[in-house]
């Protein structure tokens, strides 16, 4: 095969100072990682031509939405006074380039031919009208990420197993591709954490800070999957009621039951700590609706540690 292609997305982004995960930045960020997207692919190689036209059109999109959502990220920072002079080239050759996947994704029919491939890397890429496409985010460290919504979102709208292939989904939240929370701390404002797009839990204190780090890791990687999954319906089509939005537990199932509207959309999704505590949910929502809409929003929750409530409650067999 002849790979004397540009590689998108590196296209359009070499030489700026903030740029996509080559191929090796993607397989270091996923060392430790069960990579879902290399057994997707494997499977995907000779399946029926539907198949993989439908998994293209799905990880172009995300693939539009993680670079959309860093475009955004870098304007902010401009806004903010960033003094870099490269910022607005990075802008710009993101949004170009968020601009040329989602004219691709468009030209994607059931018919269109797609070549899944995997090269001697362990990257994956698409190749749509000769045009190789590397499946690969903005951010490195997000990457594991990103694969996992490609793959959930193609598995839940297919039969996997047909494909001869055993993926657990749920089992991927898990492991050690998750989020990793931002901590800060000041003798001022006391000990947070937060995500790289403007959420932030403000605590009073270092007491307990082991659970403090555990629950804010679940609460965002939770936060992280719900915002994904209803990005993804929106990208569908789905019309969301922010109003409407609860997240309720199914007796006998580990999965939890999101309702979307008032017209019957739900998902079903493990969010264990959301669903026992629907007050953080209403206070997150701005946050919450922005990161759907690919956009930044700055939200602290002060006095974090009453809205985590038995979550950090002080165990007396750990004293």
């Amino acid at each position: 095969m002849d790979l004397r292609f540009t590689l998108i997305p590196l296209l359009c982004l070499c030489g700026l100072p903030y740029y996509p995960a080559t191929a090796g930045d993607t397989m270091a960020d996923n060392a430790e990682s069960p990579r879902l997207l290399n057994q997707l692919a494997s499977g995907l190689i000779d399946a029926p031509e539907p198949l993989r036209a439908d998994f293209a059109r799905i990880a172009i999109n995300e693939l539009v939405t993680v670079y959309a959502r860093e475009a955004q990220h870098a304007r902010h920072d401009i806004q903010q006074g960033s003094s870099d002079r490269d910022l607005w080239r990075w802008v710009t050759a993101v949004e170009g380039l968020a601009s040329e996947l989602e004219a691709i994704a468009g030209t994607v029919t059931p018919a269109t031919p797609v070549e899944v491939v995997i090269d001697q890397t362990g990257s994956v890429y698409l190749i749509i009208d000769e045009r190789p496409l590397l499946l690969g985010g903005p951010v490195p460290g997000e990457q594991a990420s990103l694969e996992y919504r490609m793959v959930e979102r193609f598995c839940n709208l297919n039969l996997c197993s047909e494909l001869y292939l055993d993926i657990n989904i749920e089992r991927q939240q898990t492991t050690p591709g998750h989020l990793e929370p931002q901590w800060s701390f000041s003798q001022q404002a006391g000990p947070s954490c937060g995500t790289r797009d403007g959420l932030e839990f403000q605590f009073q204190d270092t007491s307990n800070l082991k659970k403090k780090r555990d629950a804010c890791a679940r609460i965002i990687n939770e936060l992280d999957t719900l915002a994904s999954r209803i990005a993804s319906e929106v990208a569908s089509g789905t019309r969301i009621d922010w109003n409407s939005v609860t997240i309720l537990p199914h007796p006998g199932k580990e999965q939890h039951k999101v309702i979307l509207n008032n017209a019957g959309s739900v998902l079903w999704l493990s969010l264990p700590t959301l669903a026992s505590n629907q007050n953080l949910l209403r206070m997150v929502r701005p946050w919450l609706v922005a990161r759907v809409g690919g956009s930044r929003y700055n939200l602290v929750v002060v006095n974090a540690e009453r809205v985590m409530g038995p979550l950090i409650e002080e165990d007396p067999w750990d004293m």
